[in-house]
């Protein structure tokens, strides 16, 4: 009997290692999104997080959870109610405590070594006690306390990665496979509501609609959405590098066009700089690196295949459209220059420790009477914790980017993304994201240890 246990277990975990797992949470997501139900989801979470505790999952499968948390919801807000919310509570509290514990009974005093000795954990344990400070004139104290909870999943997931992430081939590219995952979910999320948006209405209302952003896909608007997908195109391009076959560079290329589609469909003007400081880094990448090796077949399969889609854009008059239509409402426009203003006036008044963190929704909601509940520009919105949060972020980027710097193909993939959350930040606060921060988080980790050739800690 307990051999017959012990065997479903490492059956489960090679499952939850394997890609099909992850084709698996992304189909099960898509159907659970189709529903447009927000209960039935939380208990599937407490299934999986079950099993995941029970196999002892490796630390890569949690970034399956991610995904489906994010993207299952067909809803605009979750159902913080009802038995399935508070199923999935009891069982994240209990996991917790598991995690806690083992952290705990195994080499505690080593663990804590090796986090007090990393410099990105420093960092972030450095822009944590800014925006702690920043409460002391915190008007919207509660507010601030829960954004600082929500930071701090970002330092929860870096500390994962240092202490349990295995720097292996293998791991690195399945965080690869979850970025395309999550990619091929948002691209056909929003394809599908595009497509419902047209049937349901004329000719003239759905482009107003499309062209204004104002399709969704529920859990998310486009500009976030655009997040995963072009992590997932820049996952797309890593995985064309690293494969030899033909056949999956080819599939590379398609899936990184579909993602391409999707960016593009969003009109999100933000998303075009981060797609266009990923092709940037993976050029300049391909130009200097000694190591990759593309034949002339595998150049004319991908001149084959983008090419004709080119063609078809500039003959169809969709791309000269396109171009009009971003040029029209410009780069700068949607009132970001009176959030930016209102955050200037603010950070005059209260410039040493900020107005605290994350109470940006509530400035702007009592004095613009607007929505947001960000500046909409991730170094603005650190003023919120005054001049100290500026010098904390500064010291992080560049701790960070000194940690990972390096011609490694996965340290360059990691860079590519790095500045795509910078560059599309510029326009919308995206950096510390909860819903993906996650990723960039194990990436960063992942990135030191391969830049030091460090395979693993061991416990």
């Amino acid at each position: 009997m307990n051999e017959t246990i012990l065997s479903l277990k490492e059956k489960l975990k090679s499952f939850f290692d394997s890609k099909w797992f992850l084709l698996t949470i992304g189909l099960l997501t898509m159907f659970f999104w189709s529903l447009r139900t927000n209960y039935i989801q939380y208990i599937f979470l407490c299934v999986i997080i079950f099993f995941f505790v029970l196999c002892k999952a490796s630390a890569k499968n949690f970034l399956a959870i991610v995904i489906f948390y994010e993207a299952s919801f067909g809803k605009e807000k979750f159902i913080t109610s009802g038995p399935g919310f508070i199923a999935l509570i009891v069982v994240g509290v209990i996991t917790a405590i598991y995690v806690v514990v083992e952290f705990f009974r195994h080499n505690l005093k080593n663990n804590l070594k090796i986090l007090i000795k990393n410099s990105i954990f420093q960092a972030l344990l450095i822009l944590l006690l800014v925006m702690l400070i920043s409460l002391i004139n915190a008007e919207a104290f509660m507010m601030s306390l829960g954004q600082i909870g929500v930071f701090s999943l970002n330092i929860l997931f870096t500390v994962i990665a240092i202490l349990y992430f295995e720097n292996s081939k293998e791991n690195r590219d399945y965080i690869a496979y979850s970025l395309v995952t999550f990619m091929v979910i948002c691209v056909s999320q929003f394809l599908l509501n595009v497509l419902y948006t047209y049937l349901t209405n004329n000719a003239e209302t759905f482009w107003y609609l499309l062209k204004d952003k104002k399709i969704d896909v529920g859990w998310s608007v486009g500009n976030h959405l655009t997040i995963p997908i072009n992590m997932g195109i820049a996952a797309s391009i890593y995985l064309f590098f690293r494969f030899s076959n033909i056949k999956s560079r080819l599939l590379m290329i398609i899936l990184s066009i579909y993602g391409v589609v999707g960016i593009m469909m969003t009109y999100s003007r933000a998303s075009l700089i981060g797609l266009a400081a990923i092709i940037v880094v993976f050029i300049i990448y391909a130009i200097y690196s000694k190591t990759i090796k593309l034949s002339i077949k595998t150049v004319l399969i991908t001149l084959c295949v983008t090419v004709p889609v080119i063609i078809v854009l500039l003959w169809s008059g969709f791309l000269t459209k396109y171009l009009s239509r971003l040029f029209e409402i410009g780069f700068w426009s949607n009132g970001r220059t009176d959030l930016w203003n209102l955050a200037w006036n603010l950070f005059k008044d209260n410039w040493i420790i900020g107005t605290g963190w994350g109470t940006s929704k509530y400035y702007i909601t009592t004095i613009l009477n607007r929505p947001e509940y960000n500046y909409h520009n991730f170094v603005i919105q650190m003023t919120t914790c005054g001049i100290l949060g500026i010098i904390a972020l500064i010291y992080y980027l560049g701790v960070v980017f000194k940690n990972i710097f390096s011609i490694k193909l996965f340290n360059v993939f990691t860079i590519a993304i790095l500045l795509q959350f910078l560059t599309h930040g510029m326009l919308d606060t995206v950096l510390f994201n909860k819903f993906f921060m996650p990723f960039l988080s194990y990436m960063i980790v992942i990135s030191y240890k391969n830049k030091i050739n460090e395979v693993n800690y061991i416990f």
